[in-house]
């Protein structure tokens, strides 16, 4: 009964002309077949190569986190600057107002 199996007879009728046959023969050939080394030797530069862009990520992205840090500070450092400038120049307004009303100008 396993005979009369069409799938049956399409793998085990060994015929290089039928289509079937061919795709089993080239599978075999290549589950069969050593590895290139000259393939293998590229695959693992690229794995290194992709190993060194990682790192550079890495360290690029630490180095934008620092000049973030910087940068805020920096800014915060310059909006109280600026504050503290517009609030003296506010006080010294305020005081030369009230010395003109109580010199009665």
């Amino acid at each position: 009964q396993k005979a009369e199996s069409i799938s049956y007879q399409i793998v085990n009728n060994l015929n290089d002309n039928k289509p079937v046959d061919k795709v089993i023969s080239q599978f075999e050939d290549i589950l069969f077949n050593e590895s290139d080394s000259e393939f293998d030797h590229k695959i693992k530069d690229k794995i290194n190569a992709l190993g060194e862009l990682l790192k550079k990520e890495e360290e690029i992205t630490k180095e934008i986190k620092k000049l973030r840090k910087k940068y805020n500070i920096e800014i915060v450092k310059k909006q109280t600057d600026l504050r503290n400038k517009i609030v003296k120049i506010l006080i010294l307004k305020l005081k030369n107002n009230l010395q003109d009303v109580e010199s009665g100008d």
